[in-house]
């Protein structure tokens, strides 16, 4: 069945508990099509990159919950299974817990807030219980220069790359088995803080509101290349590439803005989702800490998945028997191949291939025996890319296409 951009948007993505492969203040973070969230003790960080001719802007903005408390909690266990392959074996993660939505408790007295990610947006739940106060929700954001409102009565943070959107709110309460609508809108407090406007309700119920940030900078986005996706005897979908996730970039601390150049590190994904791209199953990283991007993908007979590209630094994982444990290059590329479950939850068989120039594996393919074929290009002047006696070309003048047997 076609997949329409309305449904890919709805994509109910989890968020990751930090266990160690981020700044240890991020307690909670979800990768959107249009950034990065991050949960932390103190606030909310919200994370884009906007794309520029040679370069990339860094945009960052912090909300924070004037005169609030947050503890954060994972609710509801996702099904998604997400893995870190970083750096050497000891440094891995795998099976990270992720939870569909996230917590931020009791908030001010009586009021909880809860927090859902879409496909490129954040629900953000506030839920007044009896007792509590609406004029008690303020939040600033720090990184704009200014709040204002639309027609449509939707919050725009306006920054130095664009404008974000808050959506127009909605507001209800569920009373005897029937869901009242209750008039509701921004309240603009100063230049930098908002609250809400609520029309009379029944204090005896609880009274929900909930905002959503609907879009991203203008033109802007972090930058994630898919190259390849490829379908399993199941039917559902893989995809291979290289993201420059918000993951690797160091916490940001600083609201605003700031450039960074398109040299930054970049990690190898892949991504499993079910047949119709409704559902998000598995997302794996590998890298190092370089620039690493993954082109090729296959499968052999048992469903285990096969991954090509290039690799960036020394670090890069690789396991322990493998055909070529060393980085060929000093400040190049050297290809690899990679080898895991359908699950996505572990690294088997990880090697580089390649000589002293930079190399860079673009295809790759299994045959029925399970060998595996890749094919790319190497350095015009290397003459030390690995080849075998008997070979149909010994001497480097075009492409090269190598036989492996992980």
């Amino acid at each position: 069945m076609p997949v329409k951009h309305s449904d890919i948007q709805s994509i109910h993505l989890p968020f990751i508990e930090n266990q160690g492969q981020v700044d240890e203040h991020v307690k909670f973070y979800a990768n959107t099509s249009a950034g990065t969230v991050y949960v932390t003790d103190e606030n909310l960080v919200y994370q884009s990159l906007k794309q520029n001719d040679d370069s990339q802007t860094l945009v960052v903005i912090n909300e924070n919950f004037v005169d609030g408390t947050l503890h954060p909690l994972g609710i509801e266990k996702h099904s998604a299974i997400v893995n870190y392959f970083k750096g050497s074996e000891d440094n891995w993660k795998t099976h990270i817990p992720t939870y569909t939505s996230v917590s931020l408790g009791q908030v001010w007295p009586h009021v909880d807030v809860s927090l859902t990610a879409y496909g490129n947006n954040i629900e953000k739940i506030f839920t007044v219980s009896p007792g509590g106060q609406v004029s008690d929700i303020k939040n600033n954001i720090d990184g704009i220069k200014s709040l204002s409102l639309s027609e449509n009565d939707e919050l725009i943070l306006d920054t130095i790359e664009g404008q974000l959107l808050f959506t127009t709110p909605l507001a209800y309460q569920i009373i005897n088995d029937v869901k009242q609508t209750i008039p509701v809108s921004y309240e603009i407090l100063d230049s930098t803080t908002y609250g809400f406007n609520v029309a009379d309700y029944d204090p005896r119920y609880d009274l929900v509101i909930d905002p959503l940030i609907a879009s991203t900078y203008i033109g802007g986005a972090h930058h994630d290349v898919p190259r390849k996706i490829a379908l399993d005897s199941a039917g559902d979908v893989y995809a291979v590439g290289y993201t420059t996730d918000h993951v690797s970039i160091d916490f940001p601390t600083i609201p605003g803005s700031y450039d960074t150049t398109t040299n930054g590190d970049r990690d190898v994904f892949v991504s499993k989702f079910d047949s119709n791209l409704t559902k998000l199953k598995q997302s794996t990283y590998i890298g190092s800490s370089s620039r690493d991007e993954g082109y090729g993908i296959g499968f052999d007979s048992s469903e285990n998945v096969y991954i090509t590209g290039h690799a960036g630094a020394s670090d890069f994982p690789v396991t322990g028997s493998a055909y070529d444990q060393v980085f060929n290059v000093s400040n190049e590329f050297d290809g690899f191949v990679a080898k895991s479950n359908s699950d996505l939850t572990s690294l088997s068989a990880s090697t580089f291939i390649g000589g002293e120039g930079y190399d860079h594996p673009y295809s790759i393919f299994l045959d029925n025996f399970d060998n595996v074929y890749i094919v790319g290009e190497t350095e015009k002047d290397a003459t030390d890319f690995p080849t075998t006696p008997g070979a149909y070309d010994l001497i480097h003048d075009g492409p090269t296409v190598a036989l492996m047997d992980l």
